[in-house]
């Protein structure tokens, strides 16, 4: 650019001069110093003349070093500013883009289409899994569609083709997601999972640690190997659900209904709180 160069040639013009400068300084100074004093012979005034301008060549390379790391720290400090400038920037469009992205998904989950919203489902769980930050409340996002979802009608089973799942591929998507815990929950929160109406959902060793289940209504659900130490299911239905090796530690079954159910010990809920009465469970 014409600005660009006309500056270098600045700068370059300036470099002579002062260079010139050095050189003029170095070849009159010396010899006017050693002109205030005495001198009984010409050789003992050269000699000085000659120390004179060493002294004054090692202070102006002094000077010249002293010069040059200021304006390199100056360089750096106009660098480093930059540098942060520029990450500032980067996050404030990395931010803006996260942003857009949560509202597309969200929007994607309203769809009416099934893929359209597993497209919104995965969306947020990528947002999830990249992000703690994003975490909890993509979480939130996808088990709140959960609970709002209405409960379904008990479907008859001659209605169903034998080996077919009833649990439809979103709500499937969701539970597996939210099993797979990418990040610890913030302290004092937990995800909410009351109301949802669930049947065949397949969820072996997923971690729903901690996770409220109340009032849900849970029919032919593969907990086997789970994590639900610390689970609520106050008032939960709780039907048909396979409990084979999982862990029960502290999950709280109050008021809840369970019949039927698969893979059920009584050592399994021996540290569960609030067991209902009358389990036929073998040991």
């Amino acid at each position: 650019m014409p600005g660009s160069a006309a500056l270098r040639m600045r700068g370059i013009l300036i470099g002579l001069a002062v260079l010139l400068a050095a050189v003029a300084f170095l070849l009159w100074a010396p010899e006017w110093m050693a002109n205030q004093y005495r001198f009984d012979n010409t050789k003992d005034w050269a000699a000085q003349v000659a120390a004179n301008r060493t002294t004054l060549v090692n202070l102006l390379a002094g000077f010249a070093v002293g010069v040059t790391v200021y304006f390199t720290y100056q360089n750096f400090k106009v660098a480093q500013d930059n540098l942060s400038i520029a990450q500032g920037n980067l996050k404030i469009t990395q931010d803006k883009l996260t942003s857009e992205t949560f509202s597309k998904a969200v929007e994607q989950l309203g769809a009416e289409a099934t893929s359209t919203r597993l497209g919104g489902i995965f969306t947020l769980a990528r947002l999830a899994k990249q992000s703690e930050s994003d975490y909890f409340p993509a979480m939130q996002i996808l088990t709140g569609f959960l609970r709002g979802r209405p409960y379904a009608a008990a479907t008859p089973p001659e209605a169903t083709k034998p080996g077919a799942s009833l649990c439809p591929v979103d709500v499937q998507a969701i539970l597996t997601i939210v099993g797979e815990r990418y990040h610890p929950d913030p302290p004092g929160y937990s995800l909410d999972l009351s109301f949802i109406d669930v049947r065949d959902a397949w969820l072996p060793g997923a971690d729903f640690s901690g996770i409220f289940f109340w009032q849900a209504r849970l029919c032919q659900v593969q907990f086997d190997g789970a994590k639900l130490s610390g689970a609520d299911f106050t008032g939960a239905e709780l039907d048909k659900c396979d409990f084979s090796g999982a862990d029960l530690t502290g999950a709280n079954f109050r008021d809840a209904r369970i019949t039927k159910p698969s893979g059920l010990t009584k050592a399994q809920l021996s540290p569960a709180e609030n067991v209902p009465e009358g389990l036929a469970l073998p040991s």
